[in-house]
């Protein structure tokens, strides 16, 4: 799993100096040991995201007669934001999130891009019609109620990490459902499309796998809430999280 700054940043900083340095003073210096301990998990601007370990995700669709659905017609991209849209495109073909394909598809969904308020542009699929047909495998997660009311009373640290991208980190098998066609051609995502019915269930469940041993966490799909009753035990979980 690999972790980042969240989406709303809009200047990288310099890390781990900056990022350390907003923290409270208790935290300043261990975090800046952990965070050169476990560089390699964390993505800073556009590096190719590492996968998570396991098996790759499959979209596996209900049985019987289906009738793939394939949109013929890109989405114009308005001009004053077809310089953000070529970026964003060539963020996600560099990060390995998506390939261009050039044969004919039984499945291509629609996408367009929409403009984010740091100017830049963001990629949006509509899949509605494939998640109509796609056997979806269902994992619970609590509620924000729940979420609050089983932290235990005494706790004062808190530490709030965000996965980076999250679902893209989830690489798919399934590639040639998830095609969909944008004015610069047409594309399939080689990671869990956000979107997608499944993606959320299948990130969720891997996640909760691979933190369900570490108690003092809770976990919201790619956000993670450590909290512990001291600075020690606090560090304590983070370096757990972050083996």
């Amino acid at each position: 799993m690999s972790f980042g700054l969240g989406e709303d940043e809009t200047r990288a900083p310099t890390f781990p100096r900056e990022l350390c340095n907003s923290m409270q003073k208790p935290l300043k210096e261990p975090m800046k040991k952990l965070f050169g301990e476990f560089s390699d998990i964390f993505n800073i601007g556009d590096e190719v995201l590492q996968p998570m370990t396991g098996p790759p995700m499959h979209i596996h669709l209900n049985k019987g007669l289906l009738t793939p659905m394939r949109v013929l017609t890109a989405q114009w991209i308005p001009a004053y934001m077809e310089e953000a849209a070529n970026h964003e495109l060539q963020a996600l073909l560099k990060a390995g999130v998506i390939r261009q394909v050039h044969k004919p598809m039984a499945w291509i969904s629609p996408a367009l891009f929409v403009a984010k308020p740091s100017s830049k542009a963001h990629l949006v699929t509509d899949y509605h019609q494939l998640n109509r047909h796609i056997d979806r495998p269902i994992h619970l997660f609590p509620s924000v109620s729940e979420f609050t009311s089983s932290i235990l009373p005494g706790t004062k640290w808190f530490m709030k990490l965000d996965a980076k991208n999250g679902y893209f980190q989830l690489h798919e098998e399934s590639m040639t459902l998830t095609t969909f066609i944008i004015p610069q051609g047409q594309f399939q995502y080689c990671c869990a499309p956000m979107g997608l019915s499944s993606s959320g269930d299948e990130y969720w469940a891997r996640g909760d796998a691979a933190l369900h041993d570490i108690q003092g966490i809770k976990k919201i799909v790619d956000d993670i809430l450590i909290h512990a009753k001291s600075v020690p035990e606090l560090l304590q979980k983070v370096r757990k999280v972050f083996e």
